[in-house]
């Protein structure tokens, strides 16, 4: 590999940069050449600083959507209000952040955790402590995460 930048270290030394004039040493060939390398090598990553719920409502007694009702969702402390659509379907969009990283790394990793409360006006609050790494059980089966959004599937809540 050395042998390889030397080389063309030396090929460069023959011609003039930038047609100005100047000869181009071969220190400066290799930190140029590094330098190219690390640019091409890095990209954009992102990762979730607090995950975004999306859920379905439903009425345990009459099994109808929660329709147009003002929900609280909280996720790992943070709240936020919305209204339910006509067919109960509620979200809360997740918090990302970007870094630059050199070739994949170093790895930032998204939280794999969350505490997550939905509490519609007039129904019981429905909470769930989800873990990306722990094994599906039977609550937890239907629940999946995708690009930063835990998908609780239909939640059947209570009235008060």
């Amino acid at each position: 590999m050395m042998k390889a930048i030397s080389d063309f270290s030396r090929e460069l030394n023959q011609y003039h940069l930038a047609g100005v004039g100047v000869r181009m040493k071969p220190l400066v060939t290799v930190a140029l050449l590094s330098l190219c390398s690390v640019i091409i090598g890095c990209g954009p990553v992102s990762t979730v600083s607090r995950y975004g719920v999306k859920a379905t409502l439903v009425d345990v007694g009459s099994k109808k959507p929660v329709a147009r009702t003002k929900t609280r969702i909280t996720v790992d402390g943070a709240t936020s209000e919305r209204v339910s659509s006509r067919q109960g379907a509620i979200t809360a969009h997740a918090n990302r952040q970007w870094h630059l990283s050199w070739l994949g790394g170093p790895a930032w990793m998204s939280d794999p955790n969350a505490e997550i409360e939905i509490e519609p006006h007039g129904y019981q609050k429905f909470t769930l402590k989800w873990d990306r790494y722990l094994k599906p059980n039977s609550t937890t089966a239907r629940i999946h995460q995708e690009d930063g959004i835990i998908n609780l599937g239909t939640i059947e809540v209570k009235k008060r």
